[in-house]
C-alpha cells in the first residue's frame, strides 16, 4: 500500500551523509543485514569514488551482514557484479568481526559512516550504536528501509524524542532521515 518515491536514492543518500559529515558527525543506519547492507555498501563506495561524499570511514558491523557481503563475492558471477563491484564490497568497508572491535567506534572521534543491523532496531549491535549516538545533534540515523509499526526504528521515525534501549530511555536529539527509494517494501 506505499507508493515509493521518484527521487534518486543516491543523491538522498549523499546529501545526508554531506550535512552530517560538515556538522562532524556519525552517520548510524540501521540496515537490514543480506541485501540492503550490500546495497549501501556499494551505493557509499560509488559516491565517494565519484567525490559526491567525501572519504570518510565505512564501518560494517554486523556479523550477519559480514556473512551476506563474503557469499556476495563468492557468488559474485551469479549476482552479476561486475569487477569494480567485487573490488567495492571486498575492500570498501571496514568489516567489524569481534565485539572488542564493534565497542572500538566508541571512540571514534571523526566522522564516519556505521552501517549495523538490525535494520528496525530490534536488537543486534546497532542498539549499542543508537545509546551512544541518539542524544548527539551532530549525528544522524538514516533509515534506508521500511519499519514496522511497533519497532523501535518505526517509533523514531515518528517523531518520537525518547526511544526505550536495554530498560532505559534514550534520548533522540540527533537528525533522523530516511531515504524511502531504499526500501523493498
Amino acid at each position: 500500500d506505499r507508493v515509493q518515491p521518484d527521487v534518486d536514492p543516491a543523491a538522498e543518500l549523499a546529501e545526508v551523509i554531506r550535512r552530517t559529515v560538515a556538522r562532524r558527525g556519525t552517520v548510524l543506519v540501521p540496515a537490514f543485514a543480506i541485501g540492503r547492507a550490500q546495497t549501501l555498501l556499494l551505493l557509499l563506495e560509488r559516491l565517494q569514488r565519484a567525490g559526491e561524499i567525501p572519504p570518510v570511514p565505512v564501518f560494517l558491523d554486523s556479523p550477519m551482514a559480514a556473512a551476506a557481503t563474503e557469499a556476495h563475492l563468492r557468488f559474485a558471477d551469479e549476482l552479476g557484479l561486475s569487477a569494480v563491484e567485487r573490488d567495492a564490497l571486498a575492500r570498501f568497508p571496514r568489516v567489524l568481526s569481534t565485539v572488542e572491535e564493534s565497542k572500538s567506534l566508541n571512540y571514534q572521534q571523526d566522522p564516519c559512516v556505521i552501517i549495523s543491523a538490525a535494520g528496525m532496531l530490534t536488537g543486534g549491535r546497532v542498539l549499542h550504536h543508537l545509546v551512544r549516538l541518539a542524544p548527539n545533534p551532530r549525528n544522524t540515523v538514516l533509515f534506508v528501509g521500511y519499519q514496522a509499526a511497533g519497532t523501535r526504528g518505526s517509533t523514531i521515525l515518528s517523531g518520537s524524542r525518547t526511544v526505550k534501549v536495554f530498560g532505559a530511555e534514550v534520548p533522540i536529539r540527533c537528525r533522523v532521515e530516511a531515504v524511502d527509494g531504499l526500501s523493498a517494501h
